[in-house]
């Protein structure tokens, strides 16, 4: 569906649901999409919002450095499909990758199916989540929107994706959940961006989480993010200290000195 161009192309009753559209993310609980112009209303105003951040966090430069892989790519949660729709033309996914937006809205999903066809990516015909692994799994805020048991069905999916690009807006509610996500998957996926740090997150601890909002990319606010990409080799154990990672110094042999005074 199109809307024209310009504001001047809105309705008052446009205007009145954006507002509502509006209110429901500031209380933390997304409204049910009413129809296709709801969605093309969020893809045009909220959705170009997103978009700009995920275009940021795409463009730094520890992102930009991956190569591009193929294989099924699998938008969680994935509403107007803004988020395949930048990484579709960040040159971070090959031709041949096969997109699987996925959301329990059939008429969110049917809109991102369109808009991503509409780019020309090979889009497939069905909704059910794919088997085997995923190539790139890519999710936008979701993580303070899922139903029972969709965060469970999030981590098992993440775990078979060989990248995986998660952003979530700059609340400390997302964070926490961020950060929960990074701990679930830094066993099987190494961090890339915004922070390398393979190890235990420092800002896992509550106290922590209360002082700082976390994972914030460099260059874009209002938002946290966390990009992944699967391990060459098997995880090592993380030394606890940077003093355990160094080479210890063998002790000189102390010998009597048997020289005359």
């Amino acid at each position: 569906m199109e809307l024209g161009h310009g504001t001047h192309a809105l309705t008052d009753a446009d205007w009145a649901r954006l507002d509502a559209l509006r209110a429901g993310y500031l209380e933390g609980e997304a409204l049910p999409w009413h129809d296709e112009r709801d969605l093309a209303l969020y893809h045009r105003s909220f959705g170009e919002r997103i978009a700009w951040k995920w275009r940021a966090v795409l463009g730094e430069a520890p992102v930009r450095a991956l190569p591009p892989i193929g294989g099924t790519v699998v938008d969680f949660g994935c509403g107007s499909g803004v988020a395949s729709l930048a990484l579709l033309g960040s040159g971070l996914v090959t031709d041949d990758a096969e997109w699987v937006p996925l959301d329990h809205s059939p008429l969110a999903w049917s809109f991102a199916q369109a808009r991503l066809a509409e780019r020309g990516a090979r889009v497939r015909a069905s909704a059910e989540v794919p088997e085997g692994e995923i190539g790139t799994l890519v999710a936008s805020h979701v993580l303070t929107e899922l139903e029972p048991g969709g965060y469970d069905a999030l981590v098992a999916m993440a775990r078979r994706a060989r990248r995986v690009v998660v952003v979530e807006p700059g609340s400390k509610v997302a964070a926490r959940e961020l950060v929960r996500l990074r701990e679930d998957l830094v066993d099987v996926l190494a961090p890339v961006a915004p922070c390398p740090h393979a190890g235990a997150c420092g800002l896992a601890s509550s106290h922590a989480l209360k002082l700082v909002p976390p994972l914030r990319a460099a260059g874009a606010r209002g938002l946290h993010v966390v990009v992944l990409a699967r391990l060459l080799r098997p995880a090592r154990r993380r030394p606890a200290r940077l003093a355990d990672e160094l080479p210890r110094a063998r002790p000189r042999r102390r010998t009597l000195d048997r020289s005359p005074r």
